[in-house]
């Protein structure tokens, strides 16, 4: 749908006949457009092209958009998801461009925040608001069998390790999450002082997987690896986390 292809291949997909050296270089071709299907690198440069484009055109300007390659990283337990959720939600407030979470836009976290402000004005669910953004996966606390997917966490527990995570930035203190620690924190055994350097440097601490220390060393062991980037920094923040 992204590319017309050639023209051997668009008379193809229209049933007409083609020839016997249009249909090798059919063959050559098909497992390679294929495999670009599954591709993350081919979709982040498809994707990517677009938007610098895009972008150049609003600017009215040419040359190079995005700082450099995407990051992709394999999130391996609920600590993992829990501080690249925050991360992410904590990325305008950490950037200057919003000082609080409802005024972060194009964040996950303000959907929520205005869901949440909308069900409250309404609370007849046929008198609410037609959504405006795609619907998010719930937050469905423990994860339980026989349920539908979802984040396994509280989302008031969530908002408020947000919060108070993003009031800490806002501050402009290197130090510490204040007490009482929140609770997430607590039940996932992450330190508080780590965690609070870790959401703002995560893609600094961690390359390839986040997770706690002994998911890191078995992905090392598998992989035949003796080093493991971001070791050190799990071995921080799961301090307090029964290894």
């Amino acid at each position: 749908r992204l590319y017309a292809g050639p023209a051997y291949a668009q008379k193809f997909l229209r049933g007409e006949s083609i020839s016997a050296s249009e249909q090798a270089q059919l063959d050559t071709w098909l497992p390679v457009w294929s495999a670009r299907l599954a591709d993350l690198s081919w979709f982040m440069r498809c994707l990517n092209e677009w938007l610098a484009r895009l972008a150049n055109q609003e600017d009215g300007c040419t040359g190079r958009f995005w700082e450099g390659r995407f990051k992709s990283q394999a999130l391996l337990d609920e600590g993992a998801v829990l501080t690249a959720l925050a991360y992410v939600d904590l990325n305008p407030v950490r950037a200057g461009m919003a000082t609080t979470l409802v005024e972060s836009d194009f964040t996950s976290i303000q959907q929520r925040l205005l869901e949440i402000a909308r069900d409250r004005r309404h609370p007849d669910p046929e008198a609410d608001e037609p959504p405006t953004r795609p619907a998010l996966l719930s937050f469905i606390g423990a994860l339980r069998q026989n349920e539908p997917d979802g984040i396994p966490f509280n989302l008031q527990d969530y908002l408020e390790l947000v919060d108070t995570s993003g009031r800490v930035v806002r501050a402009g203190k290197r130090g510490a999450i204040p007490e009482p620690v929140p609770r997430l924190l607590t039940v996932l055994g992450l330190a508080p002082d780590e965690w609070f350097k870790t959401v703002t440097q995560l893609q600094a601490r961690f390359e390839l997987f986040i997770g706690a220390p002994h998911r890191l060393r078995a992905i090392a062991a598998a992989r035949g690896w003796r080093w493991m980037c971001g070791l050190a920094a799990a071995r921080r923040l799961y301090a307090r986390a029964n290894r």
